[in-house]
């Protein structure tokens, strides 16, 4: 990797994570650009070098070199489940979830989970994209149920409820047709 390319990556993350502290401590909306640059130790200008004003931006940058790091570290796993893969990625960052939540920003899991996870392969039929539709949907109830219930469960107890609770869905559905 180029030094720029490695330079631009680290000012990145740092601008990130310092946006994401900053969650931590205060709301969403009074958060300024000023608030997070200062957090970093780097000026506004390199800050809008980087990104525009939008602080969704950093959240994106976030979520996906974490989401990224994740996977290249856990690669078996996602070949292996990659629904178990997610889930416990997000359990194992859980104190970010509900803090998305808290923040009325949990309209964002969504919206990640449909773009980084499933739907961003072009060459997808009309029918995968529903069912990958379908699949952001189900991820998004699941999580936010998992945050209502305090992450009482593991990763693997959620995929074995869903499965559980899929089962007797179809069930009933089938029975009604």
């Amino acid at each position: 990797m180029r030094r720029k390319d490695m330079s631009t990556k680290f000012i990145k993350s740092c601008l990130a994570e310092s946006f994401v502290k900053l969650l931590y401590e205060k709301s969403y909306s009074d958060i300024s650009v000023t608030d997070i640059c200062k957090k970093a130790g780097f000026g506004r200008t390199t800050y809008y070098r980087h990104f525009s004003n939008q602080k969704e931006e950093l959240l994106d940058y976030f979520s996906e070199s974490r989401f990224t790091e994740y996977r290249n570290m856990n690669e078996t796993l996602f070949k292996e489940n990659q629904d178990l893969a997610i889930l416990t990625h997000i359990y194992n960052n859980r104190q970010f979830f509900i803090c998305l939540k808290k923040q009325g920003l949990f309209y964002y899991v969504y919206k990640m989970l449909h773009q980084m996870l499933f739907c961003n392969n072009p060459n997808d039929t009309s029918g995968m994209r529903y069912i990958n539709g379908i699949r952001s949907g189900w991820f998004f109830g699941v999580i936010d149920t998992w945050i209502e219930d305090e992450f009482n469960i593991t990763p693997k107890e959620v995929l074995s409820v869903t499965a559980d609770a899929l089962v007797v869905l179809l069930t009933q559905s089938s029975q009604t047709n």
